[in-house]
């Protein structure tokens, strides 16, 4: 498969830890998700966090629940960077709740290029494509929304650490 559309960027150009921020869904062929496993399984955990380690092994739920811990993302630490790499793997393997708090993280993170709302855009489309519920939200994902939409209420409001 290769991509519709010309894009900013390309993966050769770009280490796999930062496709999440530069590469939509379209992007990312069989390939660039072999070499995001491959990139993934070589990454140990030193602190004792099992939900990342499930990350990295593809678990959605625990992706999602790392990339949501590290909300809102103001820096590119490389923490940061492989969280998002795990929750992405799982978007671009399918999962449709992955795509849609990816799309609603990338939406919300200021990058220096400017094309976090085309990025946003594409892994919301991965999920609508994906998801069985295409005129609105699950009970799951109206959740997971309202949770990232109090998150990032709490730190407009002064009160995330």
């Amino acid at each position: 498969m290769t991509p519709n559309r010309e894009w900013h960027f390309n993966a050769r150009d770009i280490v796999p830890l930062a496709w999440w921020r530069t590469l939509p869904f379209d992007m990312l062929r069989d390939a660039e998700k072999l070499l995001l496993r491959a990139t993934l399984g070589r990454i140990e955990v030193l602190h004792g966090a099992n939900a990342f380690r499930a990350a990295l092994q593809g678990d959605a739920a625990a992706a999602i629940a790392v990339a949501f811990a590290l909300t809102p993302v103001e820096d590119f630490t490389l923490e940061i960077d492989i969280a998002m790499t795990a929750l992405l793997r799982c978007a671009a393997e399918g999962d449709s709740a992955a795509a849609l708090v990816l799309a609603n993280i990338v939406c919300r993170t200021e990058f220096e290029h400017g094309y976090a709302i085309e990025l946003s855009a594409s892994w919301y489309a991965q999920h609508l494509d994906r998801s069985p519920y295409r005129r609105k939200f699950s009970d799951e994902e109206t959740k997971l929304l309202a949770a990232l939409r109090e998150r990032y209420a709490e730190v407009d409001r002064g009160e995330h650490a």
